[in-house]
């Protein structure tokens, strides 16, 4: 279930994802989307290799949004949609980041 006006967070003993509202850009936001963002979230942290459920999962019509990923230290990634395109960066999870 998802709910309007929040934050979203997901975790297990392996993983921790998160969820930011907007990608790089300023976008005007529509009056409708087709699917939450929130639910999105949910759709990736299925247990499954997130790589091949990001590459496939559809989000057109769903507002931009960005994705941090991190996976028992292995795995620190950043997952971001624009609205047009889906971009991922990997950072070292031993290293900083901001």
């Amino acid at each position: 279930m998802d709910h309007k006006g929040g934050s979203w967070l997901v975790y297990d003993q392996n993983a921790l994802m998160f969820f930011l509202n907007g990608a790089q850009d300023y976008h005007v936001p529509q009056s409708h989307y087709r699917k939450s963002r929130g639910l999105i979230l949910i759709e990736l942290f299925t247990g499954a290799p997130i790589q091949s459920l990001w590459d496939n999962i559809d989000l057109k019509d769903v507002e931009p949004f960005a994705i941090i990923y991190f996976h028992k230290l292995e795995n620190f990634i950043e997952y971001m949609w624009d609205g047009e395109n889906k971009f991922a960066k990997e950072y070292d999870p031993l290293e900083n980041q901001l």
